[in-house]
């Protein structure tokens, strides 16, 4: 069974509560009831840690109050000290109910641990509790946030068959599920499935879809939903009658562009990409980190590399912030450009934002420097990765071996070699012939021989490239 995610967890003083009160005569009903009313709008407000607290101080042995806070607890990522409550109710031999175990089908969806939600829920089924759709769905939500879409698609065929009505909710949380994977299919099927039952699909559905088809690949296809949902609704005709979901979809959102400007990324469809962009805000809507990246990146897929910075200057125009993938695309869009200096503006721009860039950043830089044939750039830079321990691999090495074989800086292609040969990194055919051409403009071809035993075969290899 898998542990819990390392999310942040806060616990209440329970034995600090428990020592300052002293056992007090078992409260009427009446009075547990108002007092279980109270924890659970102080549960409401978010303060989770009062009604813990004071349910322990109470010391009270009502189901009701138990529920209310660890629900609350649930509601507020407290998930652990949930648990800990049910666990607490259950060794009290309290007449735990559906309610309980929804509470702590809760926690589990919010700690997205789908192994812990089935064994309460087969824990509630042995008691005789019976399993109703808040279970149900809390256990569809952890399957979907751990990228566990097989199961999910099972707990809806297993709320099908037992006569558990699924709702629009746990429709949406199996569609999510399986659009982690870019199980396109499976999500199209559970929408058109949804439609047959009546369920008119959601923005949480549609969204899902349009994802799934963004991980699958499948552009055409995001776009065309996409469109779906951009039409004015309007009634369907008996001819349409088939063709009904999709005259009744709910209007697209940011998630919704997000996703399908990720898939024209995906397929290098830079213009798609940026008109997506465009109509985003023409409806009013701010495009996002997750907008502005895609975009960036099918501009430098596309070799759009002017394009590519105007979009990372509007995200900072429209006060959003570019992380390490907005601006890793807007440097690499350099590289096909030759355009180092700007590659370095943008470098030290992210230091002075305090984001430190990271491998794809650097490498980015040290491509643009070997297109622009700098080769003391690139090594010098190369070399500051490596002093400040900063990781580096075989695209690095290649590029700097590349920089300096233009220049033919045959010393520095030779070191560079030797410290790949240190650190284990096994040089490519490019890198060889980079160093190779270096070293015969020099007639320095004995010192690869030493360097570097080699074969024959990539020797040959070597000097059929040159």
């Amino acid at each position: 069974m898998g542990g819990f995610p390392n999310k942040p967890i806060r616990h209440a003083s329970i034995e600090l509560a428990a020592s300052a009160s002293s056992r007090s005569p078992e409260p009427s009903v009446s009075d547990q009831a108002k007092f279980s009313k109270r924890l659970a709008s102080l549960g409401k407000q978010s303060q989770w840690a009062s009604a813990l607290s004071e349910l322990v101080s109470a010391q009270l042995t009502h189901i009701s109050a138990h529920n209310a806070v660890a629900t609350a607890c649930a509601k507020n990522w407290a998930w652990a000290s949930a648990l800990i409550l049910i666990g607490a109710a259950r060794h009290q031999t309290l007449r735990v109910n559906a309610r309980t175990y929804g509470a702590g089908a809760l926690s589990c969806q919010v700690a997205a641990s789908w192994e812990h939600c089935t064994q309460l829920l087969m824990d509630a089924s042995l008691l005789g509790i019976e399993v109703n759709v808040v279970c149900c769905t809390a256990l569809l939500h952890a399957c979907g946030q751990a990228a566990e879409a097989s199961r999910a698609l099972a707990v809806l065929s297993l709320m099908k068959a037992t006569a558990i009505e699924p709702t629009q909710v746990s429709v949406g949380a199996a569609m999510s599920a399986s659009a982690q994977e870019g199980r396109w299919k499976d999500t199209l099927a559970l929408l058109n499935e949804a439609d047959e039952a009546r369920m008119r699909p959601n923005l949480v559905c549609c969204n899902a879809l349009l994802t799934s088809l963004e991980k699958g690949r499948r552009p055409e296809q995001a776009m065309a939903v996409l469109e779906s949902m951009e039409r004015p609704e309007r009634p369907a005709t008996e001819s349409e009658s088939d063709e009904s979901v999709w005259l009744r979809l709910p209007r697209p959102d940011v998630i919704s562009y997000s996703a399908v400007i990720s898939a024209c990324e995906k397929s290098g469809s830079w213009r798609s990409a940026l008109a997506l962009l465009w109509r985003m805000q023409a409806r009013s809507l701010q495009p996002n980190a997750v907008s502005f990246s895609a975009a960036i990146s099918s501009c430098a897929r596309g070799g759009q590399g002017q394009l590519a910075l105007q979009v990372l200057r509007m995200m900072q125009m429209c006060l959003q912030q570019p992380n390490l993938v907005c601006y890793g695309a807007a440097i690499s869009s350099c590289e096909k450009n030759a355009g180092w200096e700007q590659a370095q503006v943008l470098l030290e721009e992210m230091m002075s934002e305090q984001l430190q860039p990271n491998l794809v950043c650097f490498n980015a830089m040290l491509s643009s420097l070997m297109m622009a044939g700098k080769g003391g750039r690139a090594t010098r830079l190369l070399s500051s990765m490596r002093g400040a321990l900063l990781q580096t691999d075989i695209i690095s090495y290649s590029a700097t071996i590349a920089a300096c074989s233009r220049k033919r800086q045959w010393c520095e292609s030779i070191e560079l070699l030797r410290l790949m040969s240190e650190e284990a990194v096994e040089p490519t055919c490019i890198a060889l012939e980079a160093a190779f051409a270096a070293c015969e403009e020099h007639g320095k071809l004995e010192h690869v021989h030493l360097l570097r035993p080699m074969s024959e075969h990539a020797l040959d290899s070597c000097r059929s490239l040159t």
